[in-house]
């Protein structure tokens, strides 16, 4: 396939135009993002604040959701083969399935450690 482009046709080379050479109208200096206007980045003044404040602790959002604490801070859990197959299961496994349950001593640590501030 051939170019049919007018300017192929006729032999002539198009010029790239360069226009970041010079600066737009109106504004002799580039504005950095950090000297804009409504900038939402606080720079802090003293670079020891970080050091004092502890880093925030993440959630997991699938143990959130599973979990919870108590008044007294034990974590309850739900417990599992309640989903299907409920036909072969008799009604006294069923209501106990139902109820919630204490997290293992065994697994404690583990699971409080994903959901630090429930």
């Amino acid at each position: 396939m051939r170019d049919c482009s007018p300017a192929s046709q006729s032999g002539l080379k198009t010029q790239l135009a360069v226009y970041w050479l010079k600066p737009q109208e109106g504004r002799e200096t580039p504005v950095s993002r950090d000297n804009r206007q409504g900038s939402r980045r606080q720079k802090s003044a003293d670079p020891a604040d970080k050091e004092k404040t502890m880093p925030k602790l993440k959630t997991h959002t699938g143990a959130a959701k599973r979990f919870s604490k108590t008044g007294t801070g034990k974590i309850k859990r739900g417990q599992t083969k309640t989903r299907h197959i409920l036909t072969s299961k008799g009604p006294k496994t069923k209501r106990k399935l139902g109820k919630t349950v204490l997290v293992s001593d065994g697994d404690y640590k583990k699971v409080a450690r994903m959901i630090p501030y429930a």
